[in-house]
């Protein structure tokens, strides 16, 4: 077995990559996606407007205050999944 693949590595790795990139043109075939798709779609992207970043600890915790002391156990959960 070593001996084929030192004798026929160069034609093994050549078949190989080409099995790959037949792999991926038949990938990219099923799902819609050709070369030029996925280059506008890039393009796209990097001109799209991205949301300022807002870190977690901007936020406030709903339930620092009386609330969970106030309101049934119903309305917290309800509230937590609410928002």
């Amino acid at each position: 077995m070593l001996f084929l693949m030192v004798r026929h590595g160069a034609t093994i790795a050549r078949a190989l990559r080409q099995f790959l990139r037949d792999l991926a043109e038949l990938w990219n075939r099923l799902f819609g996606k050709s070369q030029t798709d996925h280059v506008e779609s890039v393009d796209t992207l990097a001109e799209t407007p991205q949301p300022p970043h807002v870190a977690f600890s901007d936020f406030n915790n709903p339930f620092a205050n009386d609330r969970t002391q106030n309101d049934p156990l119903r309305e917290l959960i309800r509230y937590t999944f609410k928002h």
